[in-house]
């Protein structure tokens, strides 16, 4: 028996054997009577569905936040980063300077996000918790029953941040004094500055050949649009900070478009001989990605070297809005031709 036991210990360990091991979580019967009295499962269920109805209200916040910020911003001299500017654009050797301003800038309009006391609670639980209660209640965009159901979606949520990490990271990005390209920072001072700065000299060139009566003739007929600014305020460097909030960007997107009707209008052929200043400027958007409208935006300026786009600040999420974003960009052209 011995000499029998002892010759088996030899094919001990020499094949691998594999096995599967399968766990699960299998509630006591006092367990699952509590989860069916209170609903868990159905709440998860829930929570599943209306994720994206709070991630569309944290963008509504995100997006009033921005908005106002940037409306309050008085005491930044954007004068200074356009002078540099210039100064590249001519000697072609200050490009160490001005990459130092345009980091200046950026993050003097973050300092404006992160001195408001409710900055350092916009990308965790606190959000959800503290934050859009009252920004639900409040907000004159909502009818009273989407505040009513917007209200229960937050509540659904109160205690269930954890799974947002990746989504706050991503929001808090886009507030970063970094130079990175998901930054509003970024695009206000490297992005659309230089595009402003570009349409500014393109009108320098307009009106250097113009006679005052022309000038008044075009600034007589876009009155009501001017909102009493005069076209040199609206193309000059000091007052780029009134075009960098969606509202104000829409204002120079208007203006911007009719004085390309302009160019277009044999009323005003003494335009006929210059560009035009611009083709209408594409607004900001806060409420989904909209790649295939920057890819559209991008091809169409590669093709085209008179007039230029603002570029669009998104927030990335779905592309739900994409198709109806092209379609408004392609109405907007069609009103606005370009040169």
């Amino acid at each position: 028996m011995n000499n029998g036991t002892n010759n088996f210990q030899n094919f001990i360990g020499i094949s691998s054997l594999q096995k599967t091991l399968r766990n699960a979580l299998i509630p006591t019967e006092t367990t699952q009577q509590f989860i069916v009295k209170n609903g868990i499962i159905k709440e998860d269920e829930l929570r599943g569905e209306n994720r994206q109805i709070l991630k569309d209200i944290m963008d509504d916040y995100y997006r009033g936040f921005i908005s106002e910020t940037l409306s309050s911003i008085d005491d930044i001299d954007w004068t200074s980063l356009f002078e540099k500017m210039e100064i590249q654009l001519k000697n072609g050797d200050n490009k160490d300077t001005l990459i130092k301003e345009q980091a200046e800038k950026r993050k003097a309009i973050y300092k404006k996000f992160a001195d408001d006391d409710r900055f350092k609670n916009m990308f965790s639980a606190k959000l959800i918790s503290d934050i859009l209660p009252e920004f639900v209640i409040h907000n004159n965009n909502y009818s009273a029953s989407e505040k009513e159901e917007k209200t229960q979606v937050i509540k659904l949520f109160s205690r269930f941040a954890t799974s947002f990490k990746d989504y706050f990271k991503n929001r808090a990005n886009c507030f970063s004094a970094d130079d990175i390209s998901s930054s509003s920072c970024h695009r206000i001072v490297n992005d659309n500055a230089e595009i402003f700065f570009s349409n500014a000299l393109v009108y320098r060139r307009i009106v250097k050949n113009l006679s005052n009566d022309d000038i008044n003739k075009i600034s007589g007929d876009m009155k009501d649009s001017l909102k009493e600014m005069s076209l040199e305020e609206i193309y000059s460097y000091e007052k780029y900070g009134k075009f960098i909030t969606q509202e104000g960007i829409s204002f120079y997107n208007d203006i911007c478009g009719k004085v390309n009707l302009f160019h277009a209008c044999t009323a005003y052929s003494f335009l006929l001989e210059e560009k035009a200043i611009s083709i209408p400027l594409t607004t900001i958007y806060f409420d989904g990605t909209i790649y295939v409208v920057l890819r559209i935006l991008r091809e169409e300026h590669r093709h085209r070297q008179s007039g230029l786009f603002l570029r669009s600040f998104v927030f990335s999420g779905n592309t739900g809005r994409a198709d109806n974003l092209v379609k408004e960009w392609e109405i907007g052209r069609a009103r606005y031709p370009a040169p």
